[in-house]
């Protein structure tokens, strides 16, 4: 005779196993989020919701048939066009390759632009719930806060089945930025974080940030930036620092990277995040800047666009 398992069985073992059990109940979340987002999708047919997401669309159809996108979109912005290389670039192409990847399965791709709203929701969720257990150390916690963010109305309406829009992976890659980076900051052993960006100005903001959270740790991180409003001792006591190694943040521009490759070159970086990263992507020169020169062999790199 089977013996029944009561509420009481299933929390005492939930207590006994607190990982497995967080797990299941971020597996639920994962589920019931997934499933409020994809409950018009029986009724898109083959629309998709707003208007920007026709835009990417039509790009993402060119990369399909023509295998890249054209620098200028010409039904934009008449009579001069539109430098695609501006915006959308990431979106448009993992739209696209994940179609080519789908399409033997008989998926078009529309209905690839209709559910990958609820795809990057959902994954993150899941790189949500580790970002903020590894703020708290508390999984309740951790499993409340990915309930909030399921049915906030502003980020459910953006990553709901048919909005095809930049957020769904934007704050996919936010989410999983910020883990790394908090990750980091636990570690004993001293990484080194690089952050790129396209002006001097923006350098400076990244910089006031960095020194109004630095207060809040227990322990020392050394931050060097690099910009051209530096005064000529600023410059070369940055320079000096960056040489011999002696920073945890750098901070500078993609101009700085591209002019300065050798000071860079296998300084060991352990995670590098790049700003605007459309701008970035237009010189190939950057991309192996970014993922050989900078880096060693024999470590592992974690980069963020």
């Amino acid at each position: 005779m089977r013996e029944e398992i009561s509420l009481k069985d299933v929390l005492k073992w939930a207590r006994k196993n607190p990982e497995k059990s967080s797990y299941i109940v971020l597996g639920v979340l994962v589920f019931l989020g997934a499933f409020v987002r994809a409950a018009d999708l029986p009724h898109l047919f083959d629309q998709l919701l707003g208007l920007d997401p026709y835009v990417f669309y039509r790009y993402s159809t060119y990369i399909v048939e023509r295998g890249f996108l054209p620098q200028n979109d010409t039904m934009r912005y008449w009579p001069f066009g539109f430098d695609v290389l501006k915006e959308g670039i990431l979106h448009s192409y993992v739209n696209a390759y994940l179609y080519l990847l789908l399409r033997p399965f008989g998926i078009t791709l529309m209905q690839v632009f209709q559910i990958y709203p609820v795809l990057f929701a959902s994954l993150s969720f899941i790189v949500f719930y580790f970002l903020v257990y590894e703020i708290f150390e508390d999984r309740k916690v951790a499993l409340l806060s990915v309930a909030f963010l399921e049915f906030v109305p502003a980020f459910l309406f953006r990553t709901a089945a048919g909005f095809a829009d930049k957020e769904s992976i934007a704050i996919f890659l936010i989410f999983t930025t910020l883990l790394f980076f908090i990750k980091s900051l636990k570690e004993r052993e001293r990484k080194k974080s690089y952050l790129v960006v396209p002006t001097g100005l923006l350098v400076q903001q990244i910089l006031e940030k960095i020194e109004n959270f630095l207060p809040k740790l227990d322990f020392e991180v050394r931050v060097v930036y690099y910009h051209g409003a530096l005064k000529k001792r600023e410059k070369e006591e940055a320079l000096q620092k960056i040489s011999n190694g002696d920073f945890d943040i750098l901070v500078t521009t993609d101009r700085f990277m591209t002019m300065r490759f050798e000071l860079l070159k296998n300084r060991g970086f352990d995670f590098v995040f790049v700003d605007d990263v459309d701008s970035f992507l237009k010189s190939p020169k950057n991309i192996d800047l970014s993922l050989i020169h900078i880096s060693e062999p024999t470590r592992p790199l974690y980069i963020s666009y």
